[in-house]
């Protein structure tokens, strides 16, 4: 296991106390984003397209001077089984190419 899906993993169960905190209902699906850092343009759109394979829309969404930004989205629901599985895929993705995965965001879903 990488050191960036340790850290991810680790920082999913502070999460989801706060989540649940704020009535969050963990089953219920919604777009989920996720974000990349690459050094290199090449190995950003590689991992657009691995990401687009695997049913995600990914884009680069900005390329620096210095790195490259990628964008990746799918829904999802939050129960913890689902986060495992989809940092490892995505995380996975961002280390194959050299990249830094640097978190993912969703909305809180309420009743």
């Amino acid at each position: 296991m990488s050191n960036q899906l340790d850290f991810q993993l680790s920082a999913w169960p502070a999460q989801r106390e706060q989540r649940a905190a704020d009535g969050e209902q963990f089953d219920k699906p919604r777009p989920v984003e996720h974000f990349c850092t690459f050094k290199n343009k090449n190995d950003a759109e590689a991992a657009v397209a691995e990401l687009r394979s695997l049913n995600f829309e990914a884009d680069v969404t900005k390329r620096g001077l210095f790195k490259t930004l990628v964008y990746a989205s799918h829904a999802s629901d939050l129960r913890d089984q689902t986060v495992t599985e989809f940092l490892t895929t995505v995380v996975g993705v961002a280390d194959k190419h050299s990249g830094i995965y640097d978190g993912f965001g969703a909305f809180i879903e309420v009743d």
